[in-house]
């Protein structure tokens, strides 16, 4: 497994500081300072956070003192309306700035060492999908005749974790199938602006951030050479630091007794795993691996990019343990096998794309896509399509409601076939 670390950009969101004039006796001594927000957001799939977004905003002026001078809050922060709260400051005195997003409600204080404290806390591993809680400071600011604005960058308090297969040293013979990706040991709360690790399993959601069969269709599309599409999930700040000096991936675990496991985040990856041998049962062989800057380092930090490829190779069993969990895993009887994925019923979006695949040995097995059924729902407008340059999977680009067949069948010795009724909603869900 590879991994990449990229920081996205601090500048996301300014909040502007602004000086204005008063009377002529006050112009001598204050300045009044008026709180302007500039919105860089951009509108993204409801199944996905805005990740520039802000929406509500929790404003801290301090003196020099660390004593609390003014709060702002605004509790809804729009593109048409952006609003303005004034704050009258002494000139010559320096002040600290700091300014929290997205935490849905007035967080009060009354001194600087409050901000140590502060928190934010999801309800759910998904609910800051309407904006990403940020925050940001500009500490030790005077304010001057002349002086027009101060500016705080809003940092995010998340990690994006970017996820890509690349199955190209798998054997030909060897079928897997992503279905739900999802994070371990996912924070419910983080300091806002103190670095965040947790500290006891009760911290942790029990299912955290999770994507499902649809969203994972991504992963078994092959973009080229093998390689999938990106799939992406969040979880807010989880330093754990730096545990011994680990040399390989496969080491990187903890004994069932060490309490680590319980605290450090890790990615885990369900597979419908099909060779001539054995073959995913009802319990999907499932792919483990703990995040970090290393593999001796076990922190997910703020505002940073991870990038990681997942490369299994040969059989894509050699590793074992808690990172290769095989338990689900049955012996083929015949050596044939047959896996459409997904199948059955599923409901997805418009402006979603889904991709299906279908997994067969014999590999000279002759297969067929229902041509027929696409065709006629695309005639519908349910769906533009495009067939995989291999002739065994199929993505469909999904434009309208209504109920869609895809049908997928092998000959023999296979002699087995799939269908997939996907129903298309109108509107969008925003939480997946």
């Amino acid at each position: 497994m590879g991994r990449e670390r990229r920081i996205w950009s601090t500048l996301l969101t300014y909040v502007w500081i602004v000086c204005g004039c008063m009377t002529d006796t006050e112009v001598q001594q204050f300045a009044e300072v008026q709180v302007k927000i500039s919105g860089t957001g951009f509108t993204t799939r409801a199944a996905d956070p805005d990740e520039t977004a802000v929406n509500d905003l929790n404003v801290y002026v301090f003196d020099s003192r660390g004593i609390m001078e003014e709060q702002i809050w605004i509790p809804k922060v729009t593109d048409s309306s952006s609003p303005n709260c004034a704050i009258t400051l002494l000139k010559g005195k320096d002040y600290s700035f700091y300014a929290c997003a997205n935490l849905g409600r007035r967080h009060e204080l009354s001194s600087v060492s409050g901000l140590e404290e502060l928190r934010c806390y999801l309800a759910y591993p998904d609910d800051y999908r309407e904006g990403m809680p940020m925050a940001g400071k500009a500490e030790g600011i005077r304010i001057e005749d002349g002086q027009t604005e101060v500016r705080i960058a809003l940092e995010r308090l998340m990690a994006k974790i970017s996820i890509t297969m690349d199955r190209g040293g798998l054997s030909g013979d060897v079928s897997m199938n992503v279905t739900h990706v999802r994070i371990g040991n996912c924070p419910k709360t983080a300091r806002v602006f103190t670095e965040n690790r947790v500290a006891d399993h009760d911290e942790c959601f029990s299912t955290g951030f999770s994507r499902n069969e649809v969203e994972c269709s991504i992963l078994n599309r092959n973009a080229g050479n093998g390689i999938s599409g990106t799939l992406t999930l969040y979880m807010l700040e989880n330093m754990q630091g730096d545990i011994g000096n680990i040399t390989s991936d496969s080491h990187k675990v903890f004994s069932e007794y060490d309490v680590r496991r319980e605290t450090c985040s890790y990615i885990e990856i369900w597979l419908d795993y099909r060779s001539p041998s054995l073959a995913s049962s009802d319990i999907p062989l499932k792919y483990r691996f703990y995040l970090g800057e290393n593999r001796s380092n076990f922190d997910v930090e703020r505002n940073c990019h991870y990038h990681i490829t997942v490369i299994p190779e040969d059989d894509g069993l050699s590793d074992e343990g808690w990172r290769v969990d095989k338990s689900g895993l049955e012996p083929c009887s015949d050596g044939t096998f047959f896996s459409m994925s997904p199948s059955g019923y599923i409901q997805t979006d418009i402006g979603d794309t889904l991709h299906v695949r279908c997994s067969f040995h014999p590999l000279d097995t002759d297969f067929e896509i229902g041509r027929e059924e696409l065709e006629f729902d695309k005639s519908r407008g349910i769906y533009d399509y495009e067939i995989d340059p291999d002739g065994r999977g199929v993505c469909l680009y999904l434009k309208a409601p209504g109920t869609g067949i895809i049908y997928m069948s092998a000959g023999a010795p296979v002699n087995q076939s799939g269908m997939l009724v996907v129903e298309v909603n109108n509107i969008k869900n925003s939480i997946s």
